[in-house]
Formats: C-alpha cells, sequence, structure tokens
C-alpha cells in the first residue's frame, strides 16, 4: 500500500493520532515488542470501537469458533465466545514481555461494551477478568434512547404561512450511557418558540430539546 514497512509504520502512527490513542506508538507492523512500542489498554479500547464502528461485518468473522482452511482447522483463541452468547470479539495477543492480553467485546439489550485486559498470567486469567468488567459494566450501566430521528416533538402556529401549523421533528437520534440507578432522574425539556414566521425550510432548526 505505501511501498514500505517503515513509510506504513509512520500512516499507522497518524491514524493513532486521529482517533486520539495519545498513549500510543508503533515502531512496527507486527506487534512484537521494540524501543519505539507502546500502548495503553484505553488506547486499544478506542482502536477497537472505531474498527467496529467502521467495520461491523467484520464481527461475524471474529465470534466463529474456528476457522478451516486447506485442510487445517483453526480454533478461535479468544475462550469468551463459549463463556456468553452475547460476546462475539475481538482480539488476542500474547508475547513474552506483555503477557497474555484480550481485547473482548460484547452486545447486550443493543447496548456494545469493549473490554481491555493485559498483562495477564494466563489465557484463563485475560478471559476471566475481561468477563469480570463486561458483566459490570452490563449490570450497573444502562444505554438510555432519548429520542429518536424523525419523532415529533411539538407543532407550533405559523404566521403568514399557507399552512397554519408545522411539526416539529427531531434531527437525529440520540441516547447516552449512564448508571442504572440514574435512569429515572433523567427528563426531558423543550426549548422551543410560541410560533414561527413563514418560511420555515425543511431541516432548519427552530428549537432545542
Amino acid at each position: 500500500l505505501y511501498g514500505d514497512t517503515d513509510t506504513f509504520t509512520r500512516v499507522m502512527n497518524k491514524y493513532a493520532q486521529r482517533l486520539e490513542m495519545q498513549h500510543s506508538q508503533f515502531g512496527n507492523l507486527h506487534g512484537f515488542p521494540g524501543p519505539a512500542q507502546q500502548t495503553t489498554a484505553y488506547d486499544m479500547a478506542l482502536l477497537a470501537r472505531s474498527y467496529i464502528a467502521n467495520f461491523p461485518e467484520a464481527l461475524s468473522v471474529h465470534a466463529m469458533p474456528s476457522y478451516t482452511y486447506n485442510g487445517i482447522q483453526q480454533p478461535n483463541r479468544n475462550g469468551l465466545l463459549k463463556r456468553h452468547p452475547s460476546i462475539d470479539g475481538l482480539k488476542t495477543g500474547w508475547v513474552e514481555k506483555a503477557g497474555y492480553n484480550l481485547v473482548a467485546t460484547s452486545n447486550r439489550d443493543h447496548h456494545r461494551l469493549i473490554a481491555v485486559v493485559m498483562g495477564a498470567a494466563s489465557a484463563a486469567a485475560r478471559e476471566r477478568e475481561a468477563l469480570k468488567l463486561l458483566n459490570y459494566g452490563h449490570l450497573n450501566f444502562q444505554l438510555l434512547t432519548l429520542a429518536q430521528a424523525g419523532q415529533l416533538v411539538a407543532t407550533l402556529p405559523v404566521w403568514q404561512g399557507r399552512l397554519d401549523a408545522v411539526p416539529i421533528l427531531t434531527s437525529q437520534s440520540s441516547s447516552m450511557v449512564l448508571p442504572r440507578e440514574r435512569a429515572n432522574q433523567i427528563r426531558q425539556v423543550q426549548v422551543l418558540p410560541q410560533d414561527v414566521v413563514a418560511p420555515i425550510e425543511k431541516n432548519q432548526v427552530v428549537g432545542k430539546l
């Protein structure tokens, strides 16, 4: 793609900065330890989030328990796939210097979480700790839908127009993650004028929700 590995590595680092991976530096393409190679669990979570958002279809590959090619079967090294049906990825790793690592993701009730474990003593340990994080997140936090795109908010009177009233709709969907005990504390506030004056264009912003 870029002619040589050094150039490709520089592009990797530029892309990492675009993802705000502020504590990551790539020194090679393969991930083995090196003086210029470093990252953090948080940065790997940022990378995983971007990857899943841009290539959601890839999860069907990461969720495969095994893959056979040319008569040779390769098992998926992510043992969490067998532990809970909501887990569908994402990446295992091991090098002697860094220990056993795992980026895991699960999707329960349309709420996707990512857990990153680094430096574990064994494959079983990285799976155990990652599952603890995912279970904690799903148990204690909730994805709350605030509004759907195109949802009717109000109908406002129109002055000097061909119609007497115009429907006011939400421009986009909106949601937030918050502790479950705070879900019933969210209230909706409309900031709208009492009426509008024609002409009113489609997608014109007239208020806030």
